[in-house]
């Protein structure tokens, strides 16, 4: 059971006497060894796959986190452009009511004119005289 290298090993160092016990506490010590920096490796490879797990799931998160985002960005500026258009709507619109406006004060002649053709004194027409 004990390999011959290690007997001889044994015997040099510590004698006849307690080779056999020396080769055997070698053993014991390398399968010690073996076992604990297999350990060792699988406790790392643990650690580094719940590492990895760690990391995928904050990615997951900032993932959903942007997209969340994203929409708010696309509703943000989707409700930007529908209030844009209505204010364009409205500059239209008060566009038009402001081109059938005349330029200037109708003069007087103009005022006595829609006086007599709507046939009763409005306020425009109170301080006006026929002539």
């Amino acid at each position: 059971m004990i390999p011959t290298f290690l007997l001889s090993l044994a015997t040099k160092a510590v004698g006849e006497r307690f080779a056999k016990p020396l080769a055997y506490a070698g053993m014991v010590a390398a399968v010690l060894a073996v076992l604990f920096v297999t350990v060792q490796c699988i406790r790392k490879d643990a650690r580094d796959d719940l590492r990895a797990e760690q990391q995928a799931e904050i990615a997951r998160r900032e993932a959903a986190q942007r997209e969340v985002e994203a929409k708010a960005i696309t509703a943000r500026r989707d409700s930007l452009d529908a209030s844009t258009a209505r204010d364009r709507a409205k500059i239209e619109d008060i566009d038009d009511a402001t081109a059938k406006l005349p330029d200037a004060r109708p003069s007087d002649r103009q005022l006595m004119r829609a006086c007599r053709e709507l046939r009763f004194t409005p306020p425009a027409c109170a301080g006006l005289r026929p002539r």
